[in-house]
């Protein structure tokens, strides 16, 4: 009697031994697993916070930097502007002697010039004045007098040339260009 008492005892402890690694596992898989999955999910995203953290720091940095510089920076637009761009009233009397200075200082005939005035709505600070002008003379000085133009201490900007040859054995110049104005 006493070796089957032991050995339900020993069965016994058996069943039990697998009803507690029995419990040990349904635990695992329906507490553990979910919540280191959930503790995974909460790493990446603090991760992800953080990244974006220090981001938006550096970003508020550099904005710092830059306002930190506007005052410096709109003295110089102010004095770029006032040595560089004409007001609008004076733009076409500004850009006519501009281009009688240039074209007298090249040697070359200025021909024709059109104007197309700013239509407004464009930059709150800077408007183009659109100027076509016609320039007649031998090529290196129609040279001289477009790098002249492209660095006069107007602000003027090329946008199209054409070159001809004309029946006198002169080159014409057609071209295009705007100089910008203040409003």
């Amino acid at each position: 009697m006493r070796r089957s008492r032991q050995k339900k005892l020993r069965r016994g402890l058996a069943w039990a031994a697998l009803g507690v690694i029995g419990a040990d596992l349904a635990v695992y898989a329906l507490l553990a697993r979910p919540l280191r999955r959930s503790l995974a999910e909460q790493r990446q995203e603090f991760a992800a916070a953080r990244r974006e953290i220090r981001q938006e720091e550096e970003r508020v940095a550099f904005l710092e930097n830059a306002l930190a510089a506007l005052p410096a920076s709109d003295d110089e637009l102010r004095k770029f502007l006032s040595e560089h761009v004409a007001p609008r009233r004076r733009a076409f009397s500004r850009a006519a002697s501009l281009l009688e200075k240039l074209s007298a200082q090249s040697g070359v005939t200025l021909a024709s010039v059109d104007y197309h005035p700013p239509e407004g709505g464009g930059q709150p600070w800077l408007e183009p004045l659109g100027l076509n002008a016609a320039v007649a003379g031998s090529f290196p000085k129609l040279v001289d007098f477009t790098h002249a133009l492209e660095t006069a201490p107007e602000l003027v900007v090329l946008r199209g040339f054409s070159w001809e040859a004309t029946d006198n054995g002169d080159v014409a110049l057609k071209l295009s260009a705007d100089m910008y104005v203040t409003p």
